[in-house]
């Protein structure tokens, strides 16, 4: 039996696994925003959503947060 699967171009699922994990870090950054946002501190949450950015590039969620302070 032939391997149905050849011929496609599937992604190395470690690569999406490894991609989509936060750093604990990036995690605690996006918190501190979320909460500096609830008191309203937009400066404060916008430099802690930009920290979790720098720290995983790929947080949707600090990108979203991002774009909703503006």
């Amino acid at each position: 039996m032939a391997n149905f699967t050849t011929g496609l171009k599937l992604p190395n699922r470690a690569t999406v696994i490894a991609e989509s994990v936060i750093p604990v870090g990036a995690s605690l950054a996006y918190s501190r925003g979320l909460d500096y946002e609830k008191r309203g501190k937009k400066d404060l949450a916008r430099k802690s959503f930009e920290k979790a950015l720098e720290l995983s590039p790929n947080h949707a969620q600090a990108k979203a947060a991002l774009l909703r302070g503006r």
